[in-house]
């Protein structure tokens, strides 16, 4: 019987941590999926803080002896369970701008999978002297991690689901047919624009002249020169976005172009209650 298996389990888990870690902090501002909320800090410095605790938490995984190092592995996964069960419906920024997807069942059974895997590693009793055997399975656990993340990538494959609530509708396509109640007050963007777009430059500069409040309201993932809007916008060109509500759920249909994706940032909800001028910007938002 393999006698350091407590060892190589708690050191699997700390090779995810190590990936997520580093992509929260190097990942830019504008690249990350980070969901807006009061609960939690917003970019960049809710990322930085998030993927430091895991670079720190995966660090003290693979260094220190015995069960200390699986009780730390069971109360970041436990924790990261907490976080996605919390988060569902809401976009993912697990691992930075990598995976672009929304916070599914796929994400909260991972992370209690590693919470499992720490708790019996934690019971088997983890040695005090098997640093090496721990490196050398976190870092292939690592690599395995990061080679799913850039397959996935690379195929253009949405991990967990596309943005909107997994079980809600998300609206494709430019019909009124399809929109949403209009009185539906948006409370989030979604926003995708790209490298090689010169009318998404513009737009951004559009976005940092807002206040503050709204530019937190908009989820920005930027596309690298020759990469395909997912699956789920396809017809449309870039700039692209589509509204959420308070409960995660697409709002209208997606729409595209600055002046569209313009007014549907004006239209987000910051504080104050649903009024006609916002209904008369969702109706324009529907014909856009």
């Amino acid at each position: 019987m393999f006698s350091a298996w407590p060892d190589a389990v708690v050191a699997a888990a700390a090779g995810p941590l190590f990936v997520a870690g580093a992509a929260k902090v190097l990942t830019p501002e504008d690249s990350t999926n980070w969901p807006a909320g009061r609960w939690w800090p917003p970019a960049p410095f809710g990322p930085r803080l998030a993927g430091g605790a895991e670079l720190g938490a995966a660090t003290a995984v693979v260094a220190l002896p015995g069960r200390r190092a699986a009780l730390v592995a069971l109360v970041v996964y436990a924790c990261l369970t907490l976080v996605a069960h919390t988060l569902r419906g809401r976009t993912c920024a697990c691992f930075g701008g990598a995976a672009r997807s929304t916070v599914g069942p796929l994400h909260v059974a991972c992370t209690a999978a590693g919470a499992a895997a720490s708790l019996a590693a934690l019971a088997g009793g983890p040695g005090t002297a098997q640093g090496g055997l721990r490196a050398v399975v976190c870092l292939a656990a690592a690599a395995v991690t990061l080679a799913v993340l850039l397959v996935a990538d690379r195929q253009g494959l949405v991990l967990g689901g596309p943005p909107g609530r997994p079980d809600g509708p998300l609206l494709t396509g430019r019909s009124d047919d399809a929109a949403a109640d209009p009185t539906e007050r948006v409370h989030e963007v979604l926003l995708y624009t790209s490298v090689a777009c010169p009318s998404c430059k513009s737009l951004h500069q559009i976005l940092d002249a807002m206040e503050p409040a709204r530019r937190q309201a908009v989820t920005t993932t930027v596309l690298d020169e020759g990469e395909q809007l997912p699956d789920f916008l396809a017809g449309l060109g870039v700039p692209a976005a589509f509204g959420l509500n308070a409960t995660g759920e697409a709002v209208y249909a997606p729409v595209s172009g600055i002046g569209a994706v313009k007014a549907l940032i004006e239209s987000v909800t910051i504080g104050a209650p649903v009024s006609i001028t916002e209904t008369a910007v969702g109706d324009a938002v529907r014909e856009g």
